[in-house]
């Protein structure tokens, strides 16, 4: 069920969508194409406040396949032109493990990484790091969400550095 500020949030955006299909006939595809994007674009953004806006209500455990789970995430990644390197028990990519006691899920890259000193700032709400400012959209809430919604569920969210260079960020859940 939506909520009112929900509405409010999405119905402008929904009017762009339809005011862009009406102008099917009238523009170039390449323009089009563009418009869409920065109206999905938008639209993610208004999901991180929302999603942040919702608090710390904690989601009830449920027992499932993590690298199931991990699968069908990156088949959703790559219907969208972003494909990655699944690597479940290899060294790179998305990985997952596990002992008697814990799960765990990393998502790995190759970029700059970050400082150690700055991951625990990042986890805060509408912090960004400064490589991500001209990079892909977002409000600076994504980590926020995450780390809320593990702390919820009893776990722990870390941004690690990923050798020999890059990125890791790791959930880890009790069993």
């Amino acid at each position: 069920m939506t909520s009112p500020c929900e509405h409010d949030l999405r119905t402008p955006l929904a009017k762009l969508r339809l005011g862009v299909e009406t102008l099917a006939d009238r523009s170039e595809p390449e323009l089009r194409a563009s418009m869409n994007r920065s109206i999905e674009e938008m639209d993610s953004i208004v999901g991180q406040y929302l999603d942040f806006a919702r608090g710390d209500e904690a989601q009830p455990m449920t027992e499932g396949d993590l690298d199931a789970l991990v699968g069908a995430i990156a088949r959703g990644c790559a219907d969208h032109g972003r494909a990655l390197d699944l690597a479940l028990g290899a060294p790179l990519g998305i990985r997952t493990g596990g002992d008697p006691d814990t799960v765990w899920v990393e998502v790995t890259d190759q970029g700059d990484g970050i400082a150690a000193s700055d991951a625990e700032a990042l986890k805060q709400p509408f912090r960004r790091a400064q490589t991500a400012r001209s990079g892909a959209a977002g409000a600076g809430l994504g980590l926020a969400i995450v780390d809320r919604l593990v702390r919820a569920q009893s776990g722990r969210f870390e941004l690690l550095a990923n050798a020999p260079r890059g990125l890791c960020a790791r959930i880890t859940l009790m069993r």
